[in-house]
């Protein structure tokens, strides 16, 4: 069994067909292939970082702190500003306080039922 292969030159001209000459069918898949890994990379570095202040359900707590540090600016209180800006910061830190600041329901206190 033989195959005969008969083919054109290849068009050494600009464009889609110009490039194809010059590179393999491999090399152009891998690079397309290199570069949508990267760009889905890109769009998914960071996002479980980002899950817990995306899922926030009720912020008028946070808005309350970022207004009361402002209102210990406006008076000159600068110890107080200090402590709830770090306050703040610890918020958002932790998932947990996070979570806990902004519910929307306010928690029940922990109680044992062991002690009962």
């Amino acid at each position: 069994l033989y195959f005969a292969v008969a083919s054109a030159k290849v068009p050494s001209g600009s464009g889609v067909s110009g490039l194809l000459g010059r590179f393999s069918i491999l090399a152009l898949y891998s690079t397309f292939m290199l570069t949508l890994g990267r760009v889905l990379r890109w769009l998914l570095t960071g996002m479980a970082y980002r899950v817990p202040l995306e899922t926030i359900r009720d912020t008028s707590r946070l808005l309350q702190h970022v207004a009361d540090i402002k209102l210990a600016r406006a008076e000159g209180d600068l110890v107080v500003e200090e402590e709830l800006y770090w306050e703040l910061i610890n918020i958002y830190q932790s998932p947990e306080l996070i979570r806990r600041v902004t519910s929307a329901e306010p928690e029940a206190p922990l109680t044992s039922s062991a002690a009962m």
